[in-house]
């Protein structure tokens, strides 16, 4: 709660006349309590008995008494000043001066020394001349104080703080209005209790304004009211209903005019309230029964009927219980949906038959532009653009008629809005309907997607420009493929008729550079085939198929034929699966995969071992080899593309095969290429590709 004081530092918005009236009621106690206490001191002062004895009832003030009002009003404006320096020692003060006056009369004998500790009465005083204050006082005093402690260090905003002062304020209140009314009414009871001193009339009179002023700072103090009323009003009530109960007869049952009382707890928020003013209420009927004088009714004719009503009063309280909870719980439920509603991130409107908008959340004003209190009320068509705007009644008016819903019940339907500012934005929308009362209603949750159309656009953007970049990507692979072939060709077949032509005329080491010439021209026709491999997977036409990969397998092993027998290799396999994928890229595979484990061999002839293994929906290939083997430290690298382990002296190939391989894989979702190798030990390489669609039938096995 901001640090703000409602009394000294002005509301710039317009008040109305009470508002500004209870800001002033708190000065004007705290001013005129003071000026009693200093009008006291001075007759005091002045004090003689002539005087005394003209106007006994100007003397009938304690000194004391005068001391704590002027201690109380001093605390008072320091409270409303918010100096606490001055508030709590003064409220301190009239607190434990109070505590002790009024220990001496519940503790008999005891004397603290306080009666006759500022001021000693003459002997003709004619009321006290002993100075004590009378215990009503003492307790009103008690009240006030701890009223003034609990405003200065607690805040007021809170609930339990406010409830507490202005429960402790009430009693200042109640205390000086008992006692103005049994001056009124000559009821010495409510006066003065028992033989001891009695509340003066000014001093009653000034309770009722301490306690009026209280109240009031109480009430401008709150931030977070407990109820709608301020307590005086309930507080001015009892005082209003004990004195009409006062003044009529015993015999009547004026008991049931308390009953008012229990429906003051409609405005306060707690449902507990209403057993508060039910005790309340029962207290003053025996306050009533106790100080009303005696009449010609039996006194079990008056007990009886004062039971009765107090029963009455706490059977009224337990209905007005039972319905404000159950309306606290309602209220419970709806703010808990509201703040659902409220915090959504998609909007929410509700609209009924008529399209008028019923419901509008937060996010809807952020989405929209327009505060819920401007749309709320109008029809739904105010956000819609054309065409829409002028279709809308008809469609529900079709839907209301035929039952015929075209896109109530649908979710996710992209249709076009209109924000506060006219701009047009898209949106996905879901409709549904229900029935409530007796009336059909229609909810639609709302989902701003303008930054998906956006994105969804780049999307398309980058694809499209993608697209153009890998068109021209391969036709200039297949310009390279086919300008760079010619002339590699041309350099193969002259400096073989070139090394023919001077086949005679050659030493040896003209023969090796020639040889050279032709192991370069023939490499570099190679590199240039596979680097066009590389580029044209993902980009073929060829859609997948069901692929028996034991006839690819034979296929493959019929190429490397030649390769097998020059190595004295063997290449064996286990079951070879159906797959669905790309014919050629599992021939790539295979054929890459089983050329490396034949090529990668040491001084044991290599051998080739292929098989698979169904993981679910997939299946595992496994390439096996006895050869050379890879270290751990490689097995990222060797996927890269030109990435060579060896010279190509020890073993021949471009580094373009493993990266063709792994490019292969990716182009289906879900699938792998993993090596499993140790230097010395072998290398097992394991891809996956998708089962096939149909019954599968096994491979011939080996």
């Amino acid at each position: 709660m901001p640090d703000v004081n409602p009394l000294t530092e002005p509301n710039t918005t317009a008040e109305s006349l009470g508002t500004q009236l209870l800001r002033a009621i708190p000065y004007f106690t705290a001013w005129f309590v003071i000026a009693i206490a200093c009008g006291m001191f001075f007759l005091l002062c002045v004090y003689n008995k002539d005087l005394v004895l003209d106007n006994v009832w100007l003397f009938d003030m304690q000194f004391n008494t005068a001391l704590m009002f002027a201690a109380s009003g001093i605390g008072l404006l320091a409270t409303i000043k918010r100096i606490n320096l001055f508030a709590i020692p003064a409220s301190v003060f009239v607190i434990l001066f109070s505590l002790l006056t009024f220990l001496q009369y519940i503790i008999p004998g005891l004397d603290v020394g306080t009666d006759q500790l500022f001021f000693v009465a003459p002997d003709y005083h004619p009321y006290t001349p002993s100075g004590r204050m009378a215990p009503n006082t003492c307790i009103a005093f008690i009240c006030m104080g701890s009223a003034l402690l609990v405003i200065a260090l607690g805040d007021a905003s809170n609930s339990r703080t406010a409830v507490i002062a202005e429960t402790l304020a009430f009693l200042v209140f109640a205390l000086g209005a008992e006692s103005v009314a049994g001056y009124l009414h000559d009821i010495t009871v409510a006066y003065s209790w028992g033989s001891t001193t009695r509340m003066s009339p000014h001093t009653a009179l000034s309770d009722i304004l301490l306690g009026t002023g209280l109240l009031s700072l109480v009430w401008l103090r709150q931030s977070t009211r407990i109820s709608a009323m301020p307590l005086w009003i309930p507080g001015g009530l009892c005082f209003l209903i004990l004195m009409c109960d006062v003044a009529t007869p015993r015999g009547v049952a004026s008991g049931i005019a308390y009953i008012p009382l229990i429906f003051c707890s409609l405005w306060f928020f707690q449902p507990r309230s209403t057993f508060f003013f039910a005790a309340i209420a029962s207290a003053l009927s025996i306050v009533g029964f106790l100080i009303k004088p005696s009449g010609e009714s039996p006194e079990w004719t008056v007990l009886l009927n004062r039971v009765i009503t107090i029963g009455a009063l706490w059977f009224v309280a337990m209905l007005v219980y039972m319905r404000r909870h159950m309306e606290t719980q309602l209220y419970d439920s709806e703010s808990k949906l509201r703040a659902i509603v409220d915090h959504t991130i998609d909007g929410l409107i509700t609209i009924n038959e008529r399209g008028t908008v019923e419901s509008f959340n937060a996010a809807c004003e952020r989405i929209f532009g327009y505060s819920a209190g401007e749309v709320i009320g109008q029809n739904i068509k105010m956000l819609m653009p054309e065409p829409y705007h002028g279709e809308h009644d008809g469609y529900l008016r079709n839907y209301l008629t035929t039952g015929d819903a075209k896109i109530i019940g649908s979710a996710g339907r992209e249709v076009a809005a209109r924000r506060k500012n006219g701009t047009v934005f898209p949106i996905d929308l879901s409709i549904s309907s229900f029935r409530l009362k007796g009336g059909q209603y229609f909810s639609g949750i709302i989902r701003d997607i303008t930054d998906r159309k956006y994105a969804e656009a780049e999307k398309e953007r980058l694809i499209h420009q993608l697209t153009a970049s890998n068109t021209e990507l391969e036709r200039f692979a297949y310009i390279c493929s086919h300008d760079l072939q010619e002339p590699l060709r041309m350099i193969t077949s002259f400096s073989q008729k070139l090394s023919e032509h001077l086949a005679d005329k050659m030493d040896e080491k003209a023969r090796h550079y020639f040889d050279y010439i032709k192991d370069g021209a023939e490499r570099s026709r190679q590199l240039v085939n596979d680097v066009l491999t590389y580029a044209r997977i993902g980009g073929e036409q060829e859609r997948n198929k069901t692929v028996n990969t034991q006839e690819i397998f034979d296929t493959v092993t019929l190429d490397l034929s030649q390769r097998i027998a020059d190595c004295n290799g063997a290449v064996t396999h286990g079951h070879m699966p159906l797959v669905r994928a790309n014919p050629t890229h599992v021939r790539q595979l295979l054929q890459n995969l089983i050329g490396n484990g034949l090529k990668f061999h040491g001084e044991i002839p290599p051998r080739v071992h292929v098989e698979a293994k169904q993981k679910g929906e997939m299946y595992s290939f496994s390439v096996a080899d006895n050869g050379i083997g890879i270290a751990p430290a490689y097995h990222a690298k060797i996927f890269d593309i030109f990435q060579r382990l060896h010279s190509r002296h020890e073993y021949g190939g471009t580094g373009i095969g493993l990266a063709i391989c792994k490019k292969i894989i990716q182009q289906y979702q879900g699938c792998t290429i993993q090596v499993q190798s140790q230097q010395g030990t072998g290398t097992t390489f394991t891809f996956t590709l998708p089962a096939a669609d149909i019954n599968e039938s096994t491979a011939p096995q080996p």
